[in-house]
């Protein structure tokens, strides 16, 4: 069964209030599990988000970014980006086709584990 954002036990990734140590007061942002806040703009931004009916929905910004914060590291290792939320914006796209193909990079990438 795919979620159409990634959950796992041990999550790199997190949205919650931090306590500033100086002054015990709690600010929101997005940070890593070893604490460091992260720019959501620094977030890369693959090419199947920009063309994706979510990607101009406010309601999902948070979602996304989670989901792309997740993948990070395999993105920046030339990895696919993988997102079973994905809405094409141009009816003409094959939504189904690139959800095989996703599913196939990833029973690939998973066997070799």
């Amino acid at each position: 069964m795919f979620l159409p954002y990634p959950i796992r036990k041990n999550e790199k990734e997190v949205f919650l209030p931090m306590k500033n140590k100086e002054s015990e007061t709690m600010h929101g942002g997005y940070f890593l599990d070893d604490g460091e806040e992260i720019d959501p703009a620094s977030v890369p931004l693959p090419p199947l988000c920009s063309s994706c009916l979510k990607y101009t929905d406010a309601k999902e910004k948070t979602p996304c970014l989670l989901n792309r914060m997740d993948q990070m590291e395999e993105m920046e290792k030339g990895e696919m980006f993988c997102c079973f939320a994905y809405e094409p914006a141009d009816s003409s796209v094959d939504k189904q086709q690139i959800f095989n193909e996703m599913e196939k990079y990833l029973a690939e990438k998973n066997s070799k584990h």
